[in-house]
């Protein structure tokens, strides 16, 4: 009786427990894999970020050195990396060139003029997460130097969003139509109008950015606008044409650094009441461009920031509050009317803006990205 009753218990086989162990390895290997690919693609995230940050430093510091400069002076490798940021996470600074000369630890660029314009070359590497960052930008002059002051980095070909970072373009037309009195605010951003700027209307007009790059002659006749900020920073006004303004009896309706290819003419007014900073005509000016575009099937609707992206001929209408991005170059975007905020970035072939519309700048940040 009692050999029956142990020969009826079961238990686990030594094929049972090898494959329960077999199961629990390849689970422990696929976690650990996850686990392995997430801190890594962390890290290779957190890299782009700490190679950006100090691109932007080493730049920041060269901006102020080249313009506060009063005589010809030197720039050496070693004073790049003043800041020890670099050192301290693991980067290293190569291909340096100012002007087109090479610069490393026994050469310097030496008879920098600061009254011109002064390009920069330089890639930072994070050897540990392989990853680089590469500087290709032009730094302007000194104010009163008669330079054109143009600085835009040249983006990662293979990122529109990229691009908009580091122009911070938030309107980017080639017609812009204005009825009535709509606000056009980005303090920080960018403006691109590609034709003549000509307002229909009588009612106060507001383009508020750092930079604002109008193609074609400026004309305040019959309107009244106001271009540039009226607090710091201090905005970059550059018109491709003839700026004829009459007397303004408020405020200066040009509020920054004025620069212009063709006339000037202020009728009664002095300069100092038309224009709050200074003026200067210079032979030539550039404004950001596009390159090339980016490739995705259209159209894309309502998809992370993006409210519609089309390589469409139509008209997309802003009838009620919105946020987020309109990329329409080959379109119209209306706005509507009837005080509608749109916030985000607008770019397309012609734009219609209407009285109580306001157009707020709100930017990528570091960590996103577009749909295409």
């Amino acid at each position: 009786m009692r050999k029956k009753y142990i020969s009826q218990q079961s238990g686990v086989t030594l094929i049972e427990l090898l494959a329960a162990l077999t199961i629990s390895a390849l689970l422990i290997g696929i976690v650990y894999g996850i686990f392995t690919y997430s801190v890594q693609s962390n890290n290779k995230t957190q890299s782009h970020i700490n190679l950006r940050q100090e691109a932007n430093l080493i730049i920041t510091e060269m901006r102020k050195r080249h313009q506060e400069a009063t005589a010809n002076y030197e720039i050496c490798y070693d004073e790049l990396l003043a800041n020890e940021l670099p050192s301290k996470q693991g980067l290293s600074l190569e291909k340096v060139s100012v002007d087109d000369v090479i610069i490393d630890a026994t050469h310097c660029k030496q008879e920098i003029d600061p009254s011109k314009a002064l390009s920069v070359k330089f890639t930072l590497t994070d050897q540990q997460n392989r990853n680089q960052f590469t500087i290709d930008t032009v730094i302007e002059g000194r104010r009163n130097s008669g330079s054109v002051a143009v600085e835009i980095e040249k983006p990662d070909k293979q990122s529109f969003a990229d691009y908009l970072r580091a122009t911070g373009i938030f309107l980017d037309v080639n017609t812009l139509e204005i009825k009535g009195g709509p606000t056009i605010k980005g303090e920080q951003g960018t403006v691109v109008v590609r034709e003549n700027f000509n307002p229909n209307s009588s009612n106060n007009i507001e383009i508020q950015a750092k930079d604002i790059y109008i193609q074609g002659n400026v004309n305040r006749s019959k309107n009244s606008f106001e271009l540039g900020n009226s607090n710091n920073p201090v905005s970059n006004i550059y018109i491709d044409g003839n700026v004829s303004i009459d007397k303004d009896k408020d405020a200066p309706p040009i509020r920054g650094y004025l620069q212009y290819t063709g006339n000037l003419d202020l009728k009664e007014n002095p300069i100092n009441s038309v224009i709050s900073h200074s003026a200067k005509r210079v032979d030539k000016i550039v404004s950001p461009s596009f390159g090339n575009l980016p490739q995705f099937k259209d159209p894309i609707q309502n998809v992370g920031k993006i409210i519609i992206a089309s390589y469409a001929t139509g008209t997309f209408s802003v009838d009620r509050k919105m946020e987020g991005i309109i990329f329409y170059p080959n379109g119209t975007v209306d706005f509507k009317g009837g005080n509608n905020t749109f916030r985000g970035i607008v770019i397309a072939d012609k734009v219609y803006l209407n009285g109580g519309d306001t157009l707020i700048f709100q930017p990528l940040t570091e960590d996103e990205e577009l749909p295409f």
